[in-house]
């Protein structure tokens, strides 16, 4: 057990190890019906922690910063996400940029490999003689977040959902690009064990008939979503018009030659030896 501590109230978080009774998802024989259980009462124990341990703790501090009581803090119905509403600094926000934070929890994820990295506020930056807050915060590391990012594009290509609700979805292709183009990303490309993990982890905890995780593995991931691209494309560019992303962007067009090229790439590294060619997806 651990505690969070302030000065008037302790708040008791439960025990980080799942359950007792040594089931193991990745074993081989573990039935579909014995994982979806499991999976369940992951989520049920996240839910229930959400919702009497981190919701008041997080109201018992917002009170002690905003007396006033002008924030609003929504638990989400499955009680995996709390949404934190905080009044705007300024009379007419773009509608892009939400008055808000969403946390989002998860009992099925993976947290290695991991690091450590100091935060501070981007305002620091632009300000002198004033101190801001730090914290040391543990968090994924950025190779395996390629590849969480690179399925997660894979499954939403071929839901062919993203003419529905593409809603802040188009971060994804941005921060996928980004990362291809850093050492840790082009170091995650040539890391099959990695992309193996993130592909077995999915198909346990987010399994899906239409996800083709196994896919990724054999020179058939797909991150280019054909058909798809008006919707993403008017999300991109509200994202860009937000700047929610910085000026040097890349354009929609550009940012789908880069994912293009992307795809092509790691096909080509992973195809089996037998597959001469790996032909790019179609725009459409």
């Amino acid at each position: 057990m651990v505690s969070l501590i302030d000065s008037r109230r302790t708040w008791t978080l439960p025990s980080t190890t799942a359950f007792e009774d040594g089931f193991d998802p990745f074993a081989d024989g573990a039935s579909r019906t014995a994982t979806r259980h499991f999976s369940d009462r992951l989520r049920n124990s996240v839910a229930s922690h959400v919702r009497n341990v981190v919701a008041p703790a997080l109201d018992y501090a917002a009170q002690r910063l905003a007396p006033d009581g002008r924030y609003d803090i929504h638990v989400g119905e499955d009680g995996e996400t709390i949404r934190f509403v905080y009044p705007s600094a300024v009379e007419a926000p773009d509608s892009y940029v939400a008055s808000g934070v969403l946390l989002e929890f998860g009992g099925r994820n993976v947290i290695d490999p991991n690091e450590r990295h100091v935060i501070v506020p981007d305002i620091a930056a632009l300000t002198d003689g004033l101190e801001y807050p730090t914290a040391t915060i543990t968090v994924l590391s950025p190779a395996r977040t390629f590849w969480e990012k690179a399925t997660l594009i894979h499954v939403a290509c071929h839901r062919r959902q993203l003419a529905n609700k593409p809603d802040r979805l188009s971060r994804h292709w941005f921060d996928l690009a980004c990362l291809a183009t850093h050492p840790v990303g082009r170091a995650a490309l040539a890391d099959r064990a990695l992309l193996a993990d993130v592909v077995r982890h999915k198909k346990v905890f987010f399994h899906a008939g239409n996800a083709n995780y196994d896919h990724c593995l054999d020179g058939q991931l797909r991150l280019i979503p054909d058909d798809q691209f008006p919707a993403l494309q008017s999300d991109y560019e509200a994202m860009r018009g937000a700047h929610i992303v910085g000026d040097d962007a890349p354009k929609f067009n550009a940012l789908i030659d880069r994912i293009r090229s992307l795809e092509t790439e790691a096909n080509l590294a992973f195809a089996p030896a037998s597959q001469s060619s790996v032909q790019p997806s179609p725009v459409g």
